[in-house]
């Protein structure tokens, strides 16, 4: 059954406040398991590898990918971190910085702040929510996907206006 990860995260948070789990402890494990499944992530995108996806000729993507990677080296580091706070993105920009061959070291540095960013907002969270912490969870990730489609929206009309801007100038 799919369940959101800040869900798990603030139930979590919410054990702590009860006492039936240690609140240092929930944190290591949980920034732990996060940065596991990111690098897990990591290595599935260098394994998929953006010469096996250029090989798919689709809406020319050799171009597409190309201004992708650029834009990921330019803001790829804001990314890693922050994706963390929008469900789905996350890994996503673990995929992709697999597959854009990103520093591993510099990858390892940027995922271990943001798992342990997310993890300790989340289960604070969690843990200062008491009793109402199911509520609210649910409206947190609401706005959270509400966040991340605009966020997507917004990194759409910004890539499409730099592609627009950059054809103009080849031309």
């Amino acid at each position: 059954m799919p369940v959101p990860d800040e869900f798990i995260m603030v139930f979590a948070g919410f054990q702590t406040n009860l006492g039936n789990m240690n609140l240092v402890i929930t944190i290591i494990v949980a920034a732990a398991g996060s940065f596991t499944g990111m690098n897990l992530s990591y290595f599935i995108g260098r394994q998929l590898d953006i010469h096996l996806v250029r090989k798919i000729k689709f809406f020319n993507i050799d171009k597409k990918l190309e201004k992708a990677e650029a834009w990921f080296a330019r803001f790829g580091d804001k990314l890693i971190v922050a994706g963390y706070f929008f469900p789905g993105f996350r890994h996503f920009t673990a995929y992709f910085a697999g597959m854009s061959k990103f520093c591993y070291k510099r990858y390892i540095i940027l995922v271990s702040q943001g798992a342990f960013i997310w993890t300790l907002t989340f289960i604070i969270i969690g843990r200062l929510l008491g009793d109402h912490w199911h509520h609210i969870t649910m409206a947190i990730h609401h706005h959270l996907i509400m966040g991340a489609v605009i966020l997507g929206i917004i990194v759409i009309i910004f890539y499409v206006y730099s592609s627009r801007k950059d054809g103009k100038i080849e031309q």
